[in-house]
Order: structure tokens, then C-alpha cells, then sequence
């Protein structure tokens, strides 16, 4: 049964965006944080990996690491799993890096995109998910993340399970498991839409609905 629509905001995208990553954090865990990928024969994949074991547990700031040993650890960002590039995001969300340290930001920014891909794999990895277009990888990702960010903030209801719209994409994110599974018959759920205000803020409509094989609410 359908209900009135409800607001939340108006607030900064980019404070939604934060709390987002901060959910999507707890609902990912933080479980082996200090596992890392083995090459065939055993060796360490990371080139880089004691430098991560000290970011990853906190014995490490990117803010006072030498800008040549942030360069040489980049590199192997791109193996990191999701759970290890939301500690590092999560852990930097206040981070504001002086105009030289181009290459503390520069790590930053592919921590960002290798993110935008484990959560990506993360969210089509289960029996009947959506299959996600490289193309939309970066697009779909902070919309999900938006999301979290969304019912992080709700106190009136708690659903676990969204419409999601993004371009041509359709499907029903579940926020426990983070899947994107293609749309059931009839599910309860959330869609979510977004007005921006001329300051620049946004606020979330929020609406339950059931959703039908048409995806139409």
C-alpha cells in the first residue's frame, strides 16, 4: 500500500554522499582488513603492502607519509577489496590536503575509482542481479552510496529494500547485503528522487510503494 511521500533536507549532497560511505562501511564490516591477495605461487600481490597494513590499522596518515612512498602504493590500490577502500575513504573524509600535495589527493581520487568498481562487482555479484554497463560504473555507484546516505538519516520508517533508477537501469537495491537485484513481482520498498534548492542543496522525496514487474511506482 502505497504512503504520502516524505522529506528529508534540504541538505548538502556531499554531507548525504559522507554518511553514505560511512553506512555502506558498517554495512560491508570491517572484517579482514589486513588480508590481502596472494599471487599463484604465494608471494604478496601489493608491491606496497606494509604500507597498507599501517593505513589500514591506523598506525599510518596519509597527511605525514612521504609523497614518494604514497606514489609507489597507488599502484596497488586497484587490488584492494571493498571493505579495504571504505576504511581508507571513510577514514579521510575530512581530509583537506595542502595545494602541494598533489599526490596524497591523487591516491585519494584512485582510491575513489577503485571503489566505484569493487562496488560495482559488489552489487551484481548475487544470483539475479543487474548487470551494470562499464559505462555506468561511476554514475551508478554514487547513487547507490546516496542511498545510504538517505536512510542513514530517516527516523520515521526503516526499509531495507529501494527502488533504483539510474539512466536506462532498473532494479531493487537491497541495503543489507548491498546486491542490485533485478525487480520481483510485488516488494515493498523506497524510491528515492532528489530536488536540488538554488543554494545547492538537496533534498531527498521519499516515498513507499509497492513495486510491480514494470518497475513503475
Amino acid at each position: 500500500m502505497a504512503v504520502e511521500p516524505f522529506t528529508v533536507g534540504p541538505q548538502l549532497e556531499e554531507r548525504v554522499f559522507r554518511a553514505g560511505l560511512q553506512a555502506l562501511r558498517r554495512a560491508i564490516g570491517d572484517a579482514d582488513l589486513l588480508t590481502f591477495p596472494k599471487r599463484p605461487n604465494g608471494t604478496p600481490m601489493l608491491l606496497r603492502q606494509g604500507f597498507f597494513e599501517r593505513l589500514l590499522s591506523a598506525q599510518l596518515e596519509l597527511s605525514s607519509s612521504p609523497a614518494s612512498d604514497v606514489s609507489a602504493a597507488q599502484t596497488d590500490v586497484r587490488h584492494l577489496g571493498l571493505a579495504q577502500l571504505l576504511f581508507i575513504r571513510c577514514s579521510h573524509l575530512e581530509a583537506q590536503f595542502a595545494p602541494t600535495m598533489t599526490t596524497q589527493t591523487s591516491f585519494l581520487a584512485s582510491v575513489d575509482s577503485a571503489l566505484d568498481e569493487q562496488l560495482a562487482r559488489r552489487l551484481a555479484s548475487s544470483p539475479g542481479s543487474v548487470q551494470i554497463p562499464t559505462g555506468a560504473v561511476a554514475d551508478v555507484s554514487r547513487a547507490v552510496i546516496l542511498i545510504y546516505g538517505v536512510q542513514s538519516e530517516i527516523k520515521e520508517v526503516a526499509c531495507e529494500k529501494w527502488l533504483f533508477r539510474s539512466g536506462g537501469l532498473e532494479g531493487l537495491l537491497d541495503l543489507p547485503s548491498c546486491a542490485l537485484c533485478k525487480l520481483a513481482e510485488v516488494i515493498p520498498a523506497y524510491a528515492y528522487s532528489q530536488r536540488r534548492s538554488a543554494e545547492g542543496e538537496a533534498a531527498a522525496a521519499l516515498g513507499g510503494s509497492g513495486l510491480r514487474k514494470t518497475g513503475r511506482v
